[in-house]
């Protein structure tokens, strides 16, 4: 599962710094980790993905690929805030993978909401 983020974090590495470029909120950044995984796991079982699909995720959450990559070189100057955002991801993922266990069928995953949000879930 990591693979992806350090494919994209040795991608940012040769990337210069610019006072442009600013740090995504954090669940931002989760929502756009969360669907390039959930890319990479259904490339994993097509073979392929279409070009651009990277980009088409930054454009859904209006992300600029620039910010991407200062957020990551942000994070891999702060390993424990990395370690506490992960874990965000990976609940995510796992209540996503929870869900279609229960509904196979249910082909368009939604990450569940942010979970910063003050109302509490309807039952």
């Amino acid at each position: 599962m990591c693979a992806l983020l350090l494919a994209s974090a040795g991608l940012t590495a040769c990337s210069s710094f610019s006072s442009n470029n600013s740090r995504l909120p954090d669940t931002t950044m989760t929502k756009v980790l969360v669907e390039l995984h959930l890319a990479n796991a259904r490339r994993s079982h097509v073979g392929s993905l279409p070009d651009g699909l990277k980009d088409s995720v930054f454009a859904r959450h209006d992300v600029q690929r620039s910010d991407f990559e200062a957020t990551l070189r942000h994070y891999s100057r702060n390993p424990k805030a990395f370690d506490a955002l992960y874990n965000t991801v990976i609940d995510t993922l796992k209540a996503i993978e929870s869900r279609l266990r229960q509904n196979p069928y249910d082909d368009a995953p939604q990450p569940p909401p942010d979970r910063g949000s003050s109302s509490a879930p309807s039952e």
